[in-house]
């Protein structure tokens, strides 16, 4: 059987009292086409079934925490990580609080090491791969949680996931939410195994990758964190913007056509000053300009993994300064890159916008010729109250509909609005 077949199998099962093997495998969401085209099971679903139930739900997991003055989380970490995670490794920084204390009283589990700030994270995280033997690697930041009704959860889903792959080579991403503006990442990559051959590649917005920059395929869950890191108050207190840019203009020093920091100084250092309409097409067009450089030959996946985001940002970006036609080209964009649902938004946009602009033409064309009615014309002038009263309800103007509309039935129209009119005011009286 194919992964893709087990999964469908198991999605199958129906009844109260799935099998372990279903009730597990419903925490995956989501498999990369690599993965689930593998052969796993040389048997049948029910034979396969049967040999998971005696196979080990409890593998070795080390949670993996950076920490730099964390006193104010740290416990909240780690209280939330301790019933997925057989052991914790804290490397910290040079914390002058109150951190390791706290940390070390959290739970027995916490061991600490610690290493000098060398101005990068993926540094942090490698050396701190390079301390574990073996098992699964899980990494949280310190201002991470795991939501409480998943915990305990994790390590039942990566036995399973050593079951069924277990010479296998992925990441594992469980679902994040941060908690100021309640966006969820999905494709967070903080999972995978002592013995894979991953490593992180940049100094900020680090991810694990092969050792060519490739990225490696995924499994997603449903096993939920949080992340408070991105508050208001957390990163003016923590100094995260000033952080950022410092951390971004030198990865863009050091990988100049790298077109993925473009995007995260567009994101990170642009994007929070554009206040008017000029702001937005200077971001726009030095977001742009990166463009060419996802299209080199033999682009790695490490500069290129950030194309998606980078056009959807274009996307808002052209928004704020009314770029139909831009907005247009990179919907396009968004389908061929496998994003329908972005991509019907932003043209659903744009296609509002003409529409608005067509309508709001037409009250002060119809307006012009209004002085200009006879008494044998009185019937086209009702008309013209029509369509005005329409173009009003549709312009959101409900009183200026209503004025219309009573016009038009003093001279004898108004039936072909009827409906929206009475519509219109059942809405406005709920209201």
């Amino acid at each position: 059987m194919k992964l893709y077949d087990v999964l469908m199998a198991a999605a199958a099962e129906c009844g109260p009292s799935p099998s372990r093997l279903a009730a597990d495998l419903r925490r995956v969401v989501a498999v990369d086409n690599a993965l689930s085209a593998l052969d796993v099971w040389d048997g049948d679903y029910a034979s396969l079934v049967a040999a998971y139930e005696s196979a080990d739900a409890h593998p070795s997991v080390t949670g993996l925490v950076l920490t730099m003055n964390e006193e104010e989380v740290i416990e909240r970490c780690i209280s939330s990580a301790v019933q997925d995670c057989t052991s914790i490794l804290m490397l910290d920084s040079g914390s002058t609080d109150s951190t390791l204390e706290i940390a070390l009283a959290a739970s027995a589990t916490v061991t600490v090491a610690s290493r000098s700030w060398t101005d990068s994270f993926a540094e942090q995280r490698n050396h701190a791969i390079a301390l574990v033997d073996d098992g699964w690697l899980f990494f949280i930041d310190a201002d991470e949680y795991i939501e409480a009704a998943d915990r305990g959860e994790l390590r039942p889903i990566l036995g399973l996931l050593d079951f069924l792959l277990p010479g296998q080579d992925f990441l594992v991403s469980p679902r994040l939410t941060d908690c100021g503006s309640r966006g969820v990442a999905t494709n967070t990559r903080k999972i995978f195994r002592r013995r894979s051959p991953f490593r992180f590649m940049g100094d900020i917005h680090e991810r694990p990758y092969f050792q060519d920059g490739s990225c490696p395929p995924w499994v997603e869950l449903d096993f939920g964190m949080e992340h408070t890191g991105y508050q208001p108050e957390v990163v003016t207190a923590k100094k995260k913007a000033a952080r950022s840019r410092t951390m971004i203009e030198a990865c863009r020093t050091a990988e100049p056509e790298n077109p993925k920091w473009v995007h995260y100084e567009t994101r990170d250092v642009l994007l929070p000053s554009v206040r008017s309409p000029d702001d937005a097409k200077a971001a726009y067009d030095h977001l742009r300009s990166s463009l060419p450089w996802y299209e080199r030959p033999g682009i790695r996946d490490y500069e290129a993994d950030q194309l998606i985001d980078a056009t959807l940002l274009l996307c808002d970006l052209a928004l704020r300064w009314g770029g139909r036609e831009e907005i247009s080209l990179h919907a396009a964009a968004l389908s061929d890159q496998g994003r329908p649902v972005e991509a019907a938004y932003y043209r659903a946009v744009v296609d509002f916008g003409s529409a608005m602009t067509v309508l709001n033409r037409i009250p002060s064309r119809l307006q012009e010729v209004v002085g200009s009615a006879t008494p044998d014309t009185a019937t086209a002038l009702g008309k013209i109250r029509e369509v005005q009263a329409l173009v009003s309800l549709s312009s959101g103007d409900y009183a200026a509909g209503v004025a219309y509309y009573e016009q038009a039935r003093t001279l004898g129209c108004g039936d072909s609005v009827r409906d929206s009119m009475d519509r219109a005011r059942a809405a406005f009286t709920a209201d």
